[in-house]
């Protein structure tokens, strides 16, 4: 078992700007983190089952062991527990959770799940009304569950069940957009780091689009066959550029059409009260959200 512990995790929410923030935050050069969009260990119950040891050596090829170990997954706030297990982990480690308008959040995460193959209705209200007991894979039901994941609120008193709030720093996504320096600069104090440094945002990260081929996104995010044989045949640095070019090459750009009007107007009076209850836990006035457009 690897000494180096995990020190600062993003721990979602799910298309909210985190690919971003990880990215800009694993440029400070105290900072050791993943080139894989998401560290599944805690989420995935194979990968965890496997123990951290391999996780480690499959996620850091770097070994600096006196650099803060940085990681992210999205899915780590949704299930209680990759809560559990991060906490039985590291009790100590600093958690950063980015909010974005749950409204606007559902309609991405519905965007990003066909891009994956993992969606098979054809319009976004169907999707929202579908039947999630009947989606048997952990990973795709945590991401079509487009209306439980905008659940700020409950899923931060699940969140300081494991962990104290002076551990937590909860981000909006506007807030990053706004002012990318000052939110920057506040990760890091949080997280122990020199906020005197200041991350090149020229540099622009984004997994939007759309998937030409569903079935081939699919086949390398969730077959683990598929991920074993690669895992056999090739060394990390080698089958992570070969997937990563796979990934790139399949994804062509794409701009959806507006989420409908009559839709938004459901979907905020389904989040009126949850953003107030999310407000008052965050001491925050989050009443643009519950405007109808």
């Amino acid at each position: 078992m690897p000494q180096h512990k995990i020190d600062i995790a993003i721990i979602g929410v799910q298309k909210a700007a985190t690919t971003s923030l990880h990215r800009y935050m694993g440029l400070h050069p105290d900072v050791l983190t993943h080139e894989r969009l998401e560290f599944a260990f805690f989420v995935d119950d194979d990968e965890f089952a496997d123990g951290y040891d391999k996780a480690y050596s499959k996620y850091f090829t770097n070994r600096q062991i006196e650099k803060k170990l940085l990681i992210k997954n999205v899915g780590i706030i949704y299930w209680e527990d990759a809560l559990k297990r991060l906490q039985e982990h590291n009790p100590d480690a600093r958690l950063i959770l980015v909010l974005r308008n749950p409204v606007d959040r559902a309609y991405s995460a519905f965007q990003y799940a066909k891009m994956m193959g993992f969606e098979k209705a054809n319009t976004f209200e169907e999707a929202i009304n579908q039947d999630l007991h009947a989606i048997k894979d952990k990973i795709i039901r945590g991401t079509v569950d487009y209306l439980g994941r905008g659940d700020y609120a409950d899923q931060l008193t699940m969140l300081f069940k494991y962990f104290p709030e002076n551990q937590v720093k909860v981000l909006l996504q506007e807030d990053l957009q706004r002012d990318p320096t000052s939110v920057l600069k506040s990760c890091f104090a949080f997280c122990g780091l020199d906020d005197g440094f200041t991350p090149d945002f020229t540099k622009k990260f984004n997994e939007s689009g759309r998937s030409r081929i569903p079935l081939v996104m699919q086949l390398l995010k969730r077959t683990r066959v598929v991920r074993k044989k690669i895992s056999f045949l090739l060394p990390t640095s080698i089958r992570q550029k070969l997937l990563g070019g796979i990934e790139r090459m399949n994804r062509q750009d794409y701009k959806p059409e507006p989420i409908k009007l009559e839709t938004r107007d459901f979907l905020i009076r389904y989040y009126q009260e949850k953003n107030i209850q999310l407000g008052q836990l965050l001491k925050r006035d989050l009443s643009e959200w519950n405007q109808v457009k």
